[in-house]
């Protein structure tokens, strides 16, 4: 499974910067999932990327 969040980002034009301040989600935590390095997806997580993005879990994981 891949982790489309940099992609959605660039579509999006929101910087890592701005998506941390939408969801709340730390800096690095965000910077994980871009670069594939997440262990474990957390529902919590997703669910706050996929509001700040408009996207579904479907668009962020292929």
């Amino acid at each position: 499974m891949k982790c489309n969040l940099q992609k959605i980002m660039e579509q999006s034009n929101i910087t890592t910067q701005e998506l941390s301040k939408l969801t709340g989600l730390s800096i690095a935590t965000i910077e994980k999932y871009c670069q594939n390095k997440i262990r474990i997806i957390h529902f919590e997580t997703l669910n706050k990327l996929c509001k700040s993005l408009n996207c579904n879990g479907t668009d962020l994981f292929k």
